[in-house]
């Protein structure tokens, strides 16, 4: 068993169950005016990849929550056409009092083993991971059994208001590459510059790349 420690705490990493909510069909319908659906799909393949990198080293158990069926072995596959809420809720429910969850987007491809090592070592009851856009990108919640999830609106404002009212502690994760969730033509500059993995070699791949000019970066596709 892999444990983390941080001071005297220390968590299980075997008992910790990551879920990673997944849609391929017709997937980043923002970044429609840049890329064709079969590129925007095979590019949110590439981005849950590199999020299930990020997990590999520290063996914990991971489902991924998907809308359809897909192709990855090795891992454990969850369809369901409910929303999300619902879903994810009915999983907490059902998870036991000391298994603690971790639910990541798939669209953090900056997202690293540090940063997922970072999070589970917090003190915390809840730790939330906010978007630069208001969503929560990552969630840790120690005792499922005293926690539902929104992730509608400003979701990382629900998040911390149900942890408030439940009488958890919580804390708002503050890092720029785990808050970096890739949605619209803008955050694939950020993709080029920053990362290193599947979905960056991808946008490569099919013709992106970073220009400047002067003290202005733009994104261009040739």
């Amino acid at each position: 068993m892999i444990y983390i420690f941080l001071g005297v705490f220390k968590v299980k990493l075997g008992k910790v169950h990551a879920i990673i909510p997944f849609k391929l069909e017709g997937a980043k319908s923002r970044l429609s005016n840049v890329m064709s659906m079969d590129e925007r799909e095979e590019f949110s393949f590439k981005m849950l990849q590199d999020v299930l990198k990020s997990l590999n080293p520290l063996e914990m158990k991971v489902s991924i929550l998907s809308t359809s069926e897909i192709e990855l072995g090795g891992y454990d596959i969850l369809i369901s056409k409910k929303g999300l809420n619902d879903v994810l809720n009915e999983i907490l429910s059902k998870e036991k009092e000391k298994n603690p969850v971790l639910i990541l987007m798939s669209d953090l491809p900056l997202i690293t083993s540090k940063i997922v090592e970072r999070i589970l070592g917090r003190r915390e009851e809840v730790v939330i991971v906010p978007g630069r856009k208001g969503g929560t990108n990552v969630l840790f919640i120690r005792d499922p059994s005293r926690f539902k999830v929104n992730y509608y609106g400003i979701s990382f404002k629900n998040h911390e208001e149900i942890a408030r009212r439940n009488g958890l502690s919580y804390l708002i994760y503050d890092s720029m590459l785990a808050g970096t969730d890739i949605d619209e033509e803008e955050d694939l500059l950020d993709l080029l510059i920053f990362g290193d993995g599947k979905a960056r070699d991808y946008l490569k791949g099919i013709g992106f790349s970073v220009k400047i000019e002067g003290e202005k970066v733009f994104l261009e596709r040739r």
